[in-house]
C-alpha cells in the first residue's frame, strides 16, 4: 500500500503546484461579437500625420554631368540639374553616370535610407510620440535619422565609432541628435543595450534596412516610390542624350547593405538588364559573405586593417547575420569587386579634380566603374550601343577633410599600407585609366602593390603623363603636388 499513497501524493503535489488553493486558474476568452471599438485617438492619427510630414521630406534627386578636364575648384560639386554622363576620354564609347545623393537635405545617400527606416518604423509601430530613438551608425546615417526626429518631435540618440570625424559629430548634432563614442565593434551592442536600458527603440539600420526600403513600383499612384533605382529610370528615360534607357551595372559599396539590396531586388523584380555590381573594401568580409558564403558564423573583427573606408564594408562588427547584423541581401548581387582601401582614397583625390567631391564610396564606386568600363566595353552584348554605367555620389567630401582627403593623415593612417608613395602611384594609374581607357585596378595592383621608394620618380612620371595629355590641366597637379609636401 506504500506504493501507491506515494504515488497519490505526487500527483496531488503536482496539481497543487499547477492550480494553488483558493485561486481559479486564468481562461482566455475572446470579445463577444458584435463589438465595434476605435483605438485611442492618438495612435492612428500620429501615424497619419508622421507620414505625411516625412512624405514631404522625400524628394527626387537628378543624375549630373561633369566636365572633361580637371576642376581647379577641389570644393565644388557639380550642377545637380543637369542630366548628361561623366564624359571620360579613355572611354568614349561608355556612359558614367552618377546619382548625386550629396545633393539631398542631409547632404548623402542616407537621407534617403534614414526616410525609410523612419517610415517603417512608424507604421509598424515601432515608435510612438515620446519614444527616444537609438542608432548604430558612422555618421551619416544618424545625421539623417536625427533630422527626420527632429520632424516628427522625438529624441534621437547615435552610437558612433570613437574614429568618428569630428565634422560629422558637428553635423549629428546640428540636427538636434546626441552622440555616444565607442569603439567601432561595439556600436551594435552599445546601441541596443542604451535602447533597453532607457526603454526607447533601437532602430538597428544594419538589421532593418531590407525591410523599410522599398523595392516596388508605385504604378500610376500620385506617390512615386522611393526606390533608388526607379529613380534613376525615371530620370534616364526624359534624358534625349542617353542611348539606353536602363544602365547595363550599377555599382555601389554596401555598409549595411540595404541600398544595394533594394536595388537589386528591384531589378530581379522587374527583369531589368542591369547587373548589380558590389565594390568591397580590402579588410572587408563581404566578398567572400557573397562569393564563397564564409562569415556567416565567422567574425572578421581580427582581419579587419584599419583605417577601412569609413561607413563602408563589415568587418569589426561580427558574423554577417543578415537581418541582424546586415541587411545585405547576396542573391541579388551578380558580381563583387574588391579594391584596396588606398586605391579608393586615390580615387577620390582624381574624382574631386573633375568636380566631384565625393566621400569614401564615390571614391570606391567609381574606381570599380572604371574597371568595369575597361573589361567589359568591347563585349558582344554591347554591340551597337554606348556601354551604361550606373552609380552613387553617396555624400560631400566636406566630412573628410581631416582625413581621407589630408595627406598628412593618410600617411600616418595608411603607413602599412604604402602611404603617400602607394596613394600617389594609385593616382598616376587611375588618371592614365581615364586618358587611355586602361584597366586602374589590375595595373595599379601591379605597380603600387607595396611602397614605391622613389617618390620622386613617381613625381616626375606624373608630370610627364600631363604633358601627354593635351586635353588635361597642369593647374589640378601643381596643386597636388604642393599640398603633398605639407604634414
Amino acid at each position: 500500500m506504500y506504493i501507491p499513497v506515494l504515488l497519490i501524493t505526487i500527483v496531488v503535489g503536482s496539481l497543487s503546484k499547477r492550480h494553488p488553493p483558493n485561486k481559479e486558474p486564468v481562461l482566455l476568452q475572446l470579445s463577444h461579437v458584435p463589438i465595434d471599438t476605435r483605438k485611442g485617438k492618438n495612435d492612428c492619427r500620429q501615424i497619419t500625420s508622421t507620414y505625411f510630414i516625412l512624405r514631404r521630406h522625400m524628394e527626387v534627386k537628378s543624375l549630373f554631368s561633369l566636365k572633361t578636364q580637371e576642376n581647379n575648384d577641389s570644393h565644388s560639386l557639380p550642377n545637380k540639374e543637369k542630366t548628361a554622363p561623366l564624359l571620360v576620354h579613355g572611354y568614349p564609347n561608355v556612359d558614367f553616370i552618377f546619382k548625386n545623393e550629396a545633393a539631398t537635405r542631409t547632404g548623402s545617400l542616407k537621407h534617403r535610407y534614414a526616410w525609410s527606416l523612419m517610415m517603417w518604423a512608424v507604421v509598424e509601430g515601432k515608435i510612438k510620440e515620446n519614444t527616444t530613438i537609438y542608432e548604430a551608425s558612422s555618421g551619416n546615417t544618424a545625421a539623417s535619422e536625427a533630422y527626420m526626429c527632429r520632424l516628427i518631435g522625438n529624441k534621437f540618440i547615435a552610437i558612433v565609432p570613437d574614429t568618428i570625424e569630428h565634422a560629422k559629430v558637428e553635423h549629428i548634432e546640428s540636427f538636434g541628435g546626441s552622440v555616444i563614442k565607442v569603439p567601432i565593434g561595439q556600436r551594435l551592442v552599445r546601441a541596443a543595450a542604451e535602447a533597453k536600458r532607457h526603454g526607447g527603440y533601437f532602430m538597428n539600420q544594419f538589421a532593418h534596412a531590407d525591410r523599410a526600403e522599398e523595392y516596388h513600383e508605385s504604378g500610376n499612384y500620385p506617390f512615386e516610390s522611393a526606390n533608388l533605382m526607379h529613380e534613376i529610370l525615371h530620370q534616364m528615360k526624359h534624358d534625349l542624350k542617353l542611348q539606353v534607357k536602363a544602365p547595363h551595372y550599377f555599382v555601389h559599396s554596401a555598409g549595411t547593405g540595404g541600398t544595394i539590396s533594394s536595388v537589386g531586388r528591384y531589378t530581379k523584380r522587374y527583369g531589368l538588364p542591369t547587373e548589380i555590381v558590389l565594390a568591397d573594401t580590402e579588410f572587408s568580409v563581404y566578398y567572400d559573405y557573397v562569393i564563397k558564403q564564409k562569415f556567416k558564423n565567422e567574425s572578421g573583427e581580427d582581419l579587419w586593417v584599419s583605417p577601412g573606408l569609413a561607413g563602408v564594408g563589415f568587418g569589426p562588427m561580427g558574423a554577417v547575420k543578415h537581418g541582424l547584423t546586415s541587411s545585405l541581401t547576396a542573391a541579388v548581387i551578380d558580381r563583387v569587386v574588391k579594391v584596396p582601401d588606398l586605391a579608393a582614397t586615390a580615387a577620390m583625390e582624381v574624382l574631386r579634380r573633375y568636380g566631384i567631391n565625393g566621400g569614401t564610396s564615390t571614391g570606391i564606386n567609381f574606381l570599380v566603374a572604371l574597371h568595369l568600363a575597361a573589361t567589359k566595353r568591347e563585349s558582344p552584348q554591347f554591340k551597337g550601343q554606348k556601354l551604361t554605367i550606373a552609380t552613387l555620389l553617396g555624400d560631400s567630401g566636406q566630412h573628410y577633410e581631416v582625413s581621407y582627403y589630408n595627406l598628412s593623415w593618410i600617411a600616418q593612417n595608411f603607413a602599412l599600407h604604402g602611404g603617400l608613395d602607394v596613394y600617389e602611384c594609385w593616382i598616376k594609374e587611375i588618371r592614365k585609366s581615364m586618358r587611355k581607357g586602361s584597366d586602374p585596378l589590375m595595373d595599379g595592383s601591379k605597380k603600387c602593390s607595396k611602397p614605391v621608394v622613389d617618390s620622386v620618380a613617381i613625381e616626375g612620371s606624373m608630370q610627364e603623363d600631363m604633358i601627354d595629355d593635351d586635353a588635361e590641366s597642369n593647374d589640378g597637379e601643381e596643386d597636388f603636388r604642393q599640398r603633398r609636401t605639407v604634414f
